[in-house]
């Protein structure tokens, strides 16, 4: 069972707990989000909703297609709320460690990645529905693309994994800030990245289009660009070979 409804501003999807509906539900998602012109939150949006919803039906649901799971997107003029609820028990949401496993562990990455990628998530009190939000620019204000883009290019070193995230996350975030608009990253040195890697970059990306900017990555190695390729994120950013 699948359905929805809502309008321009809201979505509703009720769903069995099935997993197999989960990229319909996407697509229905990006399609929304492209209407509402919030087309540059799709990645976010998406990656956050795949999680948790498949929390809600393996966890929540015990994969019981008897049961319905609830999916709410709503836009207001600064920020989306997404809401997801199951039939299920719940669970004791206050005693969760929100870091990230250890790098062995196969699993356990789905909240952090939602926390990582949400301006704020909170839980019912039974712990069967979790509320993300994620901020944008105000849709009413437009953006000036007439504008010269304040440039500023930055030479990455030979990683851009876990480790060294905190501190480029800090660069960014200041040259945003301070005004730049145009982020060119010279990877001629870099030679890994990781995933938490490629959700700077892609945050970082998010972030300059919201302010009518642009990152741009050059000069990279065959198998980086590759990557990026096999993640289909030079259809979100520019990314040139060396």
């Amino acid at each position: 069972m699948y359905s929805r409804s809502g309008g321009k501003d809201r979505l509703q999807v009720v769903m069995s707990a099935d997993v197999g509906y989960i990229d319909r539900l996407c697509d229905d998602i990006a399609a929304f989000l492209a209407d509402a012109g919030l087309a540059d939150l799709e990645f976010d949006i998406t990656l956050m909703l795949r999680e948790a919803v498949c929390n809600a039906v393996l966890h929540g649901s015990d994969r019981a297609q008897d049961k319905q799971v609830r999916i709410l997107v709503e836009c207001g003029s600064e920020s989306l709320m997404l809401r997801v609820r199951d039939e299920g028990p719940g669970w004791d949401w206050k005693q969760h460690d929100w870091s990230p496993p250890p790098p062995t562990e196969e699993g356990g990455r789905g909240l952090f990645i939602v926390r990582h990628y949400s301006d704020g998530v909170r839980f019912n009190d039974r712990g069967n529905e979790i509320s993300i939000t994620k901020r944008y620019k105000a849709r009413e204000e437009g953006m000036d693309t007439t504008k010269q883009k304040a440039r500023r290019e930055v030479v990455m070193g030979q990683v851009l994994s876990a480790g060294v995230l905190d501190e480029y996350r800090a660069d960014f975030k200041s040259y945003i800030d301070g005004g730049v608009r145009e982020l060119v990253l010279d990877c001629s040195s870099l030679e890994a990245v990781d995933s938490m890697g490629i959700g700077l970059l892609v945050a970082t990306h998010n972030s300059l289009t919201k302010l009518g900017g642009e990152l741009v990555m050059i000069n990279t190695s065959e198998p980086i660009y590759n990557l990026m390729s096999t993640m289909r994120l030079n259809r979100h950013f520019t990314v040139r070979r060396a």
